[in-house]
């Protein structure tokens, strides 16, 4: 068994979005079966998605049409369910991509729409405010 989390639209100016949001997914490979063990629409358009490394908490870009996007963060049960850890907004203009540097307790969040980098700290698996 294999588990896997999947980021997507929830709301989008010019495409009809009607995403969960971020879902957590097993996987059985044996049958090439799934199912769905958790889901969390807290956060608007999760499209890029990196996980701490011990595994046990996710992490989400909200992609919107704003001027701001954000980081947001969710803690995994052993079932595999979401706890929503909350959110912390960005310096600069909506983010599609991120990486978590647990060497640095750093996530780097970029935008291509701006160009810019947002770092956010963290501490207990949540997202601690942007510092640039």
């Amino acid at each position: 068994m294999s588990m896997f989390a999947v980021g997507c639209y929830t709301k989008h100016s010019s495409i009809d979005a009607r995403g969960k949001g971020v879902t957590i997914v097993e996987w059985n490979d044996g049958d090439d079966s799934r199912r769905i063990l958790g889901q969390g629409g807290e956060i608007t358009n999760p499209t890029y998605l990196d996980w701490q490394a011990s595994g046990r908490v996710l992490y989400a870009v909200s992609e919107t049409d704003e001027r701001q996007g954000a980081v947001a963060a969710y803690a995994l049960s052993a079932a595999g369910e979401l706890e929503w850890l909350g959110q912390e907004t960005g310096t600069g203009r909506p983010a599609c991509h991120l990486t978590v540097r647990p060497e640095l307790q750093r996530i780097f969040a970029a935008s291509y729409s701006g160009g810019s980098l947002s770092s956010f700290g963290y501490a207990s698996g949540g997202v601690g405010p942007a510092v640039f």
